[in-house]
């Protein structure tokens, strides 16, 4: 009868740890403005205002865009056509901690087939910059100067009127 307790009470204590592990937590975050690097120069960067959702997984090493509850969204691109073989979309992996800083790098290859029967083979880096609270959002792909920016709200502000008519 004892060992089949301390068998139990082992296989609890992993099940538990291993929830730990896997537990995710997502933010809300409401984008404010899009600031251009070369001049500090800041739009709207032809974006309405919006919402995005980041879930963080892994401990915070690792996360992506997703919806509130935490689903991965798959990320579209209306400029390609069929054909198009993406890998590595949408996941940001932690890689540097800098001046208060929590960045995290997405690399997506893409492999396009042309009309003559070759591959185009392009990999573009997005970056994901959060402030040691992550309240504030920097997001950027590497090979464009804008920046866009965003802030945590809570995630029952999303539905909320964003103005009075």
């Amino acid at each position: 009868m004892k060992v089949t307790k301390r068998v139990l009470i082992v296989i609890v204590a992993i099940l538990c740890c291993g929830g730990l592990e896997c537990a995710a937590q997502t933010y809300c975050y409401k984008y404010l403005y899009t600031v251009n690097s070369d001049t500090g120069e800041k739009s709207m960067g032809g974006l309405k205002a919006h919402n995005i959702y980041i879930t963080f997984t892994n401990n915070k090493n690792y996360c992506y865009e997703s919806d509130k509850n935490g689903i991965k969204k798959e990320w579209q691109d209306p400029v390609y056509i069929s054909g198009i073989f993406k890998e590595g979309a949408n996941q940001f992996y932690y890689t540097s901690s800098n001046n208060g800083m929590f960045t995290y790098r997405c690399v997506m290859k893409t492999c396009q087939h042309t009309f003559n029967g070759k591959n185009v083979i392009s990999e573009t880096i997005f970056f994901k910059t959060f402030s040691r609270d992550y309240k504030r959002l920097n997001s950027k792909n590497k090979d464009y100067p804008n920046v866009r920016v965003y802030e945590r709200v809570e995630n029952n502000q999303n539905d909320m009127p964003t103005q009075m008519w």
